[in-house]
């Protein structure tokens, strides 16, 4: 199958779709990566939104393990009918090499089934406004775990469909958040 990359100016497209974003990240500092979600999130998503944006709500969660993953995305299971405005859930978590999944800080994979499976509740609740970015290796993979006989987990989500490194994931989504 070929893909083809298509140039898009994304203001067009989320202006006045999303008002609350929400940075999940699991990346463990001994394997010697950087800490993109926290750097993205204090840098350009916090910032911006004092300074610009006060209509926005944000938040950042710093997960090491599965449970804490799963018990994130319950919680906006619970919640997302109180953020009807569009949620943007923003992962920086390690691709599964495998193309298998998430790999958490822990080392604990989470098949990309059961976070489809977590993140349709989301997206039911929310109206179809939850949107994924994941600055995640082979993110693109995510597809893999739907089922196109159930609703739609996502409204829509960006992500790379090979190995990226922590610069190349700053720049990217540092532009996508201004």
């Amino acid at each position: 199958m070929l893909y083809k990359t298509v140039a898009i100016n994304l203001n067009q497209i989320l202006i006045g779709k999303i008002k609350h974003i929400r940075v999940i990240e699991s990346l463990d500092e001994s394997d010697g990566c950087n800490f993109t979600g926290k750097a993205l999130y204090e840098d350009v998503i916090e910032r911006r939104i004092r300074l610009y944006d006060k209509d926005f709500t944000h938040q950042l969660h710093q997960v090491k393990n599965k449970n804490e993953f799963i018990d994130i995305l319950k919680y906006y299971q619970v919640n997302a009918e109180y953020l009807l405005s569009g949620l943007l859930l923003h992962f920086e978590i390690h691709g599964d090499k495998d193309l298998q999944g998430l790999v958490l800080s822990s080392g604990e994979l989470i098949p990309w089934q059961e976070i489809i499976n977590n993140l349709r509740p989301i997206n039911i609740s929310n109206r179809n406004n939850l949107f994924i970015t994941m600055g995640v290796c082979n993110g693109r993979f995510l597809y893999k775990g739907v089922n196109p006989y159930e609703k739609s987990p996502y409204s829509g989500y960006i992500s790379a469909s090979k190995s990226v490194s922590p610069e190349e994931i700053y720049i990217s989504f540092s532009k996508l958040f201004e």
